[in-house]
């Protein structure tokens, strides 16, 4: 069966990507700063390189992801697997409460590239390979690669304690004044201990950029935009195939 042959393959991808050491945001061409007035906007009490205790972090990133009501997601990623480059990008909807996340694009290997698309449903995770939705068994492991933002958002910032945080200072992120935080994750369900994390918050507290450098091994980043805005997604209609009994060997 093509299909669960194309599982055990993005199966295996995901599982280069979810050890992956660390994650850092994309960079942007526009890295400058905007007008003093709408610096002065976003950026927070705290000096350029301040080290933020771990109730100053936690405030901060907690108001982040309670903002997050709804979003548009864009998500990129490289990774390396037993030496052999993994690429995707994708595009979606995320929902907070109810937990509700969708995105479609696709993953390049040394075979090519394979459209993916995933919805997560709360606890339920569904993924469309070649036309067909299956939902169990490996499907999870393959939503790694593309994860729910505020699920890899609380992942991360696990391991914060007093003086793991940095303040680096206002960025500007596709036009838009952020508050610029990095900081090193624990070892969590996306990245090993270690890890490297950037964050970028604007003046209302809404995650513009998150992402997270694994050097060698790789980097994942979300992009984040359209906040508040409605949006629809459910889950897919017709014929879904459980795999929860596959055998992956």
């Amino acid at each position: 069966m093509h299909t669960m042959k194309y599982g055990r393959r993005l199966a295996a991808a995901a599982l280069a990507l979810s050890a992956m050491s660390t994650l850092a945001a994309c960079g942007s061409e526009d890295s400058g700063k905007d007008s003093a007035a709408d610096a002065a906007d976003a950026a927070p009490a705290f000096k350029e390189g301040a080290k933020l205790s771990e109730a100053e972090a936690t405030d901060v990133f907690e108001k982040a992801a309670e903002s997050m009501s709804t979003a548009h997601v864009a998500i990129s990623l490289d990774a390396v697997e037993e030496g052999e480059a993994v690429a995707g990008k994708g595009e979606g909807d995320f929902q907070l409460d109810p937990l509700a996340f969708s995105v479609k694009g696709e993953v390049t290997d040394s075979s090519g590239a394979n459209a993916v698309e995933f919805v997560t449903i709360e606890d339920e995770v569904y993924a469309n390979m070649d036309g067909e939705w299956v939902k169990g068994g490996f499907v999870a492991l393959m939503a790694v690669m593309m994860p729910p933002p505020n699920l890899f958002l609380d992942s991360v910032t696990g391991a914060i304690a007093d003086g793991s945080t940095t303040y680096v200072g206002q960025e500007s992120v596709s036009g838009v004044d952020t508050a610029h935080y990095t900081f090193a994750a624990g070892e969590t369900d996306f990245g090993a201990e270690g890890s490297h994390v950037d964050v970028n918050i604007d003046a209302e507290n809404q995650l513009i950029r998150l992402g997270m450098d694994g050097g060698d091994a790789g980097t994942v980043a979300f992009d984040f935009s359209a906040h508040g805005e409605p949006v629809t997604i459910e889950k897919p209609a017709g014929d879904v195939t459980d795999m929860s009994d596959m055998d992956m060997g």
